[in-house]
């Protein structure tokens, strides 16, 4: 069944597509017919040939944050020729006229703007090979039990839940529960405890949540999974948490054919925002959750994740962000994959910019993954209400 979502930027049903895949043959000397037919929305990967013959198939590849070019405005005026890529998610470098080259998110050439896109101002890298139409995931979430907070949590609750129903990571080819604590799933089914060899699962607080930041936790999280014998038969990693509403087949349909680089890719899900990898619903390549697991060392030696951005303490996504984009794994839009009532973007499309208590109108969607629904009653309601989409 062909999944369906009604947008909120036009009021009708659409068919779903995650990757808005365009099959542009541009000259194989510069890509440089990548113009106006792409204006407004950047390719994810192209074809390039010439005469008939093929050369190598590139798919658009954003480079790491701290490289690209700030959103064009009045008093901002980056150019982005040269670094071919913008700080925030989901931006695109446009030309505002010859020479002269802005990050925007969307472009009007009602506004001044050729809105051309030329070859040598979208990032490319070469394509290595294509996800498989059998292609397995290996699906993980963690339940933390000290979350230094006093609010209740009912995170284990969700999750015995999902597993009496198996929907969710459950549904997924491979599965593990990883924990603070020794506690079970489904009679049959423990979670996996990690510990803290590090003492670094509670150095620090969200100020708003008074939750300790969950990235000392994560790191042991991760090298537990890579000691799984299942994730060395997957071809996807796929971290969902507990209170995102999870339709495995939705995702395995999206990734069907998806390319992949030499370096592996990651899916950054969540548009108009300086790190667009937000935690609901992860999705690294095995490769790239290679990189990431043979890096977490020495990425905690370079980004210090106490201390963090100006936006406070890293958590455990933004951490593993910076790390993969140090190491060089692919990061591609993947907006499609989860509708968040955290990520800035998806609430103001959806006319809900300042209410961060939002939650995603679930029988209207049918998105992968829709976020959050942190009670079991408006959890499986969302879930029931989903699936007239299947």
């Amino acid at each position: 069944m062909e999944v369906l979502f009604t947008s909120p930027e036009a009021n009708e049903v659409v068919p779903k597509s995650s990757f808005r895949r365009v099959g542009a043959v541009v000259g194989a000397l510069g890509l440089a017919g990548v113009a106006a037919a792409v204006a407004t929305q950047s390719p994810i990967f192209q074809t390039a040939s010439v005469a008939g013959i093929t050369s190598k198939e590139q798919m658009v590849v954003q480079n790491p944050h701290d490289q690209c070019s700030k959103t064009w405005s009045g008093k901002t005026k980056d150019d982005c020729s040269e670094t071919q890529c913008c700080k925030v998610s989901g931006h695109s470098c446009y030309e505002k006229q010859p020479g002269t080259y802005g990050c925007l998110e969307t472009c009007d050439p009602a506004k001044g703007w050729t809105c051309n896109m030329p070859g040598f101002v979208v990032p490319l890298s070469e394509v290595k090979s294509h996800s498989s139409l059998d292609a397995k995931f290996y699906c993980f979430t963690a339940y933390t039990k000290v979350t230094g907070s006093t609010k209740q949590s009912f995170e284990l609750e969700l999750l015995q839940g999902q597993y009496q129903r198996k929907v969710s990571l459950f549904a997924c080819d491979f599965n593990n529960v990883f924990s603070d604590v020794d506690a079970q799933v489904g009679a049959d089914y423990p979670t996996i405890k990690v510990s803290d060899v590090d003492n670094d699962f509670h150095l620090v607080k969200r100020k708003t949540a008074k939750t300790w930041v969950n990235t000392g936790m994560f790191k042991q999280i991760w090298k537990a999974v890579a000691a799984r014998a299942e994730v060395k038969m997957a071809d996807w990693v796929v971290k969902v948490d507990a209170d995102a509403v999870f339709i495995p087949h939705r995702l395995k349909g999206m990734l069907q054919g998806h390319p992949l680089t030499y370096t592996g890719i990651y899916l950054e899900n969540c548009k108009s925002v300086q790190y667009g990898f937000f935690g609901n619903l992860e999705v690294f390549s095995a490769e790239a959750f290679n990189t990431l697991v043979e890096k977490i060392d020495s990425c905690s030696q370079r980004i210090d994740w106490v201390k963090g951005t100006k936006w406070g303490p890293i958590g455990e996504d933004l951490f593993a962000q910076m790390c993969m984009d140090d190491n060089g794994v692919s990061k591609v839009a993947g907006f499609d994959v989860t509708t968040d009532g955290a990520c800035p973007g998806t609430r103001k499309r959806w006319g809900e910019k300042n209410n961060k208590k939002w939650k995603p109108p679930c029988n209207l969607l049918g998105t992968p993954a829709m976020h959050p629904f942190k009670k079991p009653q408006e959890y499986f309601s969302c879930l029931d209400a989903t699936m007239v989409f299947g």
